[in-house]
């Protein structure tokens, strides 16, 4: 492998190591959070996952990767929790020196390994910590990363053995907790399977692929390595379970043949007799080396593809993260300075100026766009009797034995009977209109306030409680006065019957209704523009700005200004967090960033001379 393709491949697994670290940051960040799930970045699995069964090989496997004996042996299950393993190739050229290497655990990021033993006994003692009396497994893994010229650049999860049966002390589901644990892992889409399984397997019964092909049954997304090589005695046999027949078990990775060697021999002795076994028996593009090779592609090939998708997350978050601190009226280039006194009570008069232009402003659209101050085409009133319904009922009145005594007093009695009864409909419409206008301008004025002061708790809702209550009063006054008009302007209606007219017919007392409800209508219409505008515009251009916001936060308990430009406990801890979250998504941008640039050039082209 070239010098500058095992850099770029080894930048790509480390930076996208540090990509993954910060996005497990952003869970305990949110972890009050309601919608947590919404906040969080989703950063698969992008690594090799492997499965099998319990004396399959994997262990020895994943030793042959690391080119070490440095797993715990011995009788029974030894692999119960998952272990993942990202190997760095560092070359002698950045300063490593041959056979010399560095291995951290992340539960112990600040203790450096350097001994084969104590890694072997840090992942035992790991083990036995998270399970019980040696017999149970646990979903809680192990990371560790080794760096050395001697490793290759790979991230694979070794899983526990699969298992048909307990046995011991074992508990009775245990077979089915593996399963439980194994498939948690390779039903992540954007991970890749390694099936291992022994040469002596039947690979159309194995047990190892139909598992992995309960979740990708098509096996596109599963490479297949046989173990155990040198221990076929069978070589046509051997032959036709390494050929990846597309009529048969076809694996769209690969299938690839290796020989991990005897537990007690050494890597070197392994790969050396496999070595010789392959070119024995003609044998080509199989072996350890080739299975290296074609995992570092398919990892950067996968990195590749999945990226773009991380990227988009991050985003995404960043805008909505950058949204909330605009919010707060904090800059979102990372510049928070925290102002003194007297800036803070020079920012809350230039707040409160802009606050009041603002509202003008959109007074004065509303009055122009809404109605509020001319006569709403769209609003008349509606009576409650038509003039037929009033004839009809005029006619059966005056033919009413009870009229006949003072037939003029009864037909003024006539007309203010109808004129009450139509002013009680009317009322009701009157009031819902002038409701309607004090709805929208409640709204608009709502969102001046959350637009000028939302970021200021105590003053965005001293502010908004003043508005709304003093708009509420305005239009009730809007609303009585309007009647009270109505009152007089009736009362002084000149009500009178022409005594030379026939008052034994309903013609004269319906047109002097008719003319009264006419002017009254008239009178409405004309009035009720010219209530609205000084009750609820007027009045919030001139006094409640000027005057009754600043004569409240005066009476207030918190009379300071400061204090009011104080944010909340609850409101500063959010704001912190905010902080660090646009830190951590900043950094998180500029990581992605060089890794898209590692990953496109040059690009990967990985050659090994085996």
């Amino acid at each position: 492998m070239s010098s500058t393709t095992t850099t770029t491949l080894r930048n790509v697994i480390e930076q996208y190591r540090e990509i993954k670290e910060f996005g497990e940051l952003l869970p305990n960040l949110f972890s009050n959070d309601n919608n947590n799930k919404n906040n969080i970045i989703s950063i698969p699995e992008l690594c090799f996952v492997v499965v099998g069964d319990q004396s399959a090989g994997k262990t020895s496997l994943a030793e042959n990767f690391v080119g070490h004996r440095f797993l715990p042996r011995g009788k029974g299950m030894k692999t119960r929790k998952p272990l993942i393993i990202n190997l760095v190739n560092k070359n002698e050229e950045e300063g490593d020196v041959n056979g010399t290497f560095l291995a951290k655990f992340t539960h112990k990021s600040d203790t450096d390994f350097n001994k084969w033993n104590t890694i072997r006994d840090e992942i035992q003692v790991s083990t036995e910590q998270s399970t019980k009396h040696g017999s149970e497994i646990s979903d809680t893994p192990i990371e560790l990363t080794i760096t050395s010229s001697d490793m290759p650049n790979l991230r694979f999860i070794d899983l526990p053995g699969l298992v048909s049966l307990s046995v011991g002390n074992q508990s009775k589901d245990l077979p089915n907790k593996i399963n439980t644990l194994v498939k948690q892992y390779i039903q992540q889409k954007e991970c890749i399977i390694l099936v291992v399984v022994s040469v002596d397997a039947d690979l159309a019964t194995s047990r190892a692929i139909n598992f992995a092909s309960t979740v990708d049954p098509n096996r596109e997304r599963t490479l297949l390595a046989v173990t155990k090589l040198t221990t076929c005695n069978d070589i046509n046999d051997l032959r036709g379970k390494l050929v990846n027949s597309k009529n048969v078990l076809h694996f769209k990775l690969g299938i690839i043949g290796i020989d991990n060697g005897a537990e007690k021999t050494s890597i070197e002795e392994a790969r050396s007799s496999e070595s010789l076994f392959l070119q024995r028996n003609d044998i080509e593009n199989h072996g350890i080396n080739k299975l290296i090779h074609t995992m570092s592609q398919l990892l950067a090939d996968n990195l590749k593809r999945y990226i773009p998708c991380i990227r988009k997350e991050v985003d995404d978050l960043f805008s909505k993260n950058s949204e909330m601190l605009t919010a707060y009226g904090l800059p979102t280039d990372g510049k928070w300075e925290e102002n003194n006194e007297f800036q803070k009570v020079e920012q809350f008069y230039e707040l409160f100026s802009v606050f009041k232009s603002s509202c003008v402003r959109e007074l004065s659209s509303l009055i122009t766009t809404t109605g509020v101050a001319v006569t709403d085409k769209k609003f008349s009133i509606k009576l409650l009797t038509t003039a037929k319904e009033r004839n009809e009922q005029i006619k059966q009145l005056l033919t009413n034995k009870t009229y006949v005594q003072n037939v003029v007093f009864e037909g003024e009695k006539i007309i203010r009977e109808f004129l009450y009864k139509e002013m009680k409909h009317i009322k009701p419409q009157i009031e819902k209109h002038i409701q309607k206008q004090k709805l929208l301008i409640s709204e608009t004025m709502k969102e001046l306030v959350s637009d000028n002061f939302g970021y200021l708790p105590k003053l965005y809702t001293l502010i908004e409680t003043i508005i709304i209550s003093s708009l509420n009063k305005q239009a009730e006054s809007a609303i009585h006065h309007i009647n009270e008009d109505m009152m007089i302007s009736i009362s002084l209606l000149n009500i009178s019957i022409n005594n030379e007219c026939n008052l034994n017919s309903c013609n004269f007392i319906q047109e002097m209704l008719d003319t009264i409800l006419t002017e009254l209508l008239n009178y409405i219409h004309k009035k009720l523009p010219n209530v609205e505008y000084y009750f609820l515009v007027t009045y919030y251009n001139n006094d409640v700005l000027n005057n009754i916001i600043m004569t409240e936060i005066q009476r207030s308990n918190s009379t300071s200004i400061l204090d009011l430009l104080e944010k909340s406990k609850d409101t500063q801890k959010e704001i912190e967090k905010l902080k660090t979250i646009w830190k951590i998504l900043h950094t998180f941008l500029e990581k992605i960033t060089k890794l898209e640039y590692t990953l496109c050039d040059p690009p990967l082209e990985i050659n090994i001379v085996y």
